[in-house]
C-alpha cells in the first residue's frame, strides 16, 4: 500500500521532467536520483543520495544541498523512515531560510510548513571563538549550530600567527600553546561539500575573554565591543573595552527567490 501511494506521488512530482528529458540526456548525480525515483527504485536512490552527501568534492551549492535534502526526504518517507525524513525536512527549512522547497508530496509539505513556522527566522550561523586557558594555552573553536536538524557534515578550523600556520583541525577545536597572537578561520560544510559559511576571530596575548556577541550580530573579525567603546566619550569606557579577549564572527549567505513570511 505504501509503495503504491509513493508511486502515485512520485509520478506527480517527476513525470513531467522525465518526459522532457528523453533517453539520451547526460544526468548529474541528483538527476540520476530522480530517474531512480521515477522507476520506484527507492533503495538505489537512497544509496546514490548518500554517496553524494558524503562526497566533499561534489561541489554542491546551497540550491544543490536543498535539492538533495528534498529528494532524500521523499525517498526516506517512501521507505518508511519517517524520523529520518523529518530530520531532512528540518534541515531543508534551515538551508532555504524561508524560501519555497520545490515539489513535495502533500504529507511532507504539511510537515515542512509546520517546521517552518516552528523555526521562525532561525538560520545557520558559523562562529569562531578564541579563549585563553591558563597562562600559556589558548583554545579556538568553530561552531555552526543546527539544532534538531542535521545540516552540518564537517567543520574545519585553522589558526595562524603572522604568516605561519600554527594548527589546523577537522574536529572544530584546536589548542595552541606559547603564541602571543592568533588569527583563526573556521568553515562549516553541509552535504555534498556545500560551504555553509566561514568566520574569522583574532586574539592577542594579555587580554581577557569577553562575552560572545548576540547571535544576530555578525562582526566579521572586528571586535564590536571596541566599536561601541570608540563611539563613547569616556576614556574609562574605552579602557574597559580593551580587555576584550575573544571575538566571535558569523556569516551567512542568502538564496535568490521569493521569501516566505509567516502569517500573523
Amino acid at each position: 500500500m505504501r509503495i503504491g501511494i509513493a508511486l502515485l506521488l512520485l509520478w506527480g512530482l517527476f513525470a513531467p521532467k522525465a518526459l522532457a528529458q528523453g533517453d539520451g540526456s547526460e544526468a548529474s548525480g541528483l538527476d540520476r536520483v530522480e530517474q531512480e525515483l521515477e522507476l520506484a527504485e527507492f533503495e538505489e536512490a537512497a544509496r546514490l543520495l548518500q554517496e553524494i552527501a558524503d562526497d566533499s568534492r561534489a561541489g554542491l551549492d546551497r540550491d544543490g544541498a536543498a535539492r538533495l535534502l528534498r529528494l532524500r526526504a521523499v525517498v526516506r518517507s517512501a521507505l518508511g523512515r519517517d524520523r529520518d525524513a523529518n530530520r531532512d525536512l528540518a534541515s531543508l527549512v534551515l538551508v532555504l531560510e524561508g524560501r519555497e522547497p520545490g515539489p513535495l508530496p502533500q504529507s511532507l509539505r504539511r510537515r515542512f510548513d509546520r517546521l517552518r513556522v516552528a523555526f521562525g527566522d532561525r538560520t545557520l550561523r558559523v562562529r569562531v571563538g578564541i579563549r585563553p586557558l591558563g597562562a600559556t594555552d589558548v583554545r579556538a573553536r568553530v561552531t555552526a549550530e543546527d539544532g534538531e536538524a542535521d545540516v552540518v557534515e564537517r567543520l574545519e578550523l585553522s589558526c595562524r600567527s603572522g604568516a605561519r600556520e600554527i594548527a589546523s583541525s577537522d574536529s572544530g577545536t584546536v589548542t595552541v600553546r606559547g603564541e602571543r597572537e592568533l588569527v583563526c578561520e573556521g568553515r562549516a560544510f553541509g552535504p555534498g561539500g556545500w560551504l555553509i559559511g566561514a568566520s574569522t576571530a583574532r586574539w592577542r596575548s594579555g587580554t581577557e575573554p569577553a562575552a560572545d556577541p548576540s547571535p544576530g550580530l555578525a562582526t566579521n573579525g572586528i571586535d564590536e565591543v571596541l566599536l561601541w567603546g570608540l563611539g563613547g566619550a569616556g576614556v574609562a569606557v574605552l579602557l574597559g573595552v580593551l580587555i576584550a579577549g575573544i571575538t566571535v564572527a558569523a556569516s551567512s549567505s542568502g538564496v535568490g527567490g521569493p521569501v516566505w513570511v509567516p502569517r500573523e
